[in-house]
């Protein structure tokens, strides 16, 4: 139960910041340019976003049992331990555990 809770708040927080992305693009930007933005977005065009989280392993574990597509398993690297998963438009995101 703990581990929903803790994928939840991860993705309330994703959502809220991506709103106040959005919200300052729209007071600098065209309505067109964020139309384009949310269109290539449900195309998988964007790129990658990163999330941070406290046990990478762990999370993939779960995620990967509840049908979450990633490129691999979580591997070492100079900044810490990462996996890259991908949601249903295509869009890549990095799960990142900081080294200690």
């Amino acid at each position: 139960m703990a581990t929903t809770v803790l994928h939840e708040d991860t993705l309330t927080r994703l959502l809220r910041a991506r709103d106040e992305i959005r919200a300052r693009y729209a007071e600098a930007l065209p309505l067109e340019h964020l139309a384009k933005e949310a269109a290539l977005s449900q195309k998988g065009a964007i790129g990658c976003g990163v999330l941070e989280a406290t046990d990478v392993r762990k999370d993939y574990e779960e995620l990967s049992k509840k049908g979450v597509r990633f490129r691999g398993p979580p591997e070492e690297r100079p900044y810490g331990i990462e996996t890259l998963m991908q949601d249903d438009s295509g869009n890549w995101f990095s799960l990142v555990q900081r080294a200690r």
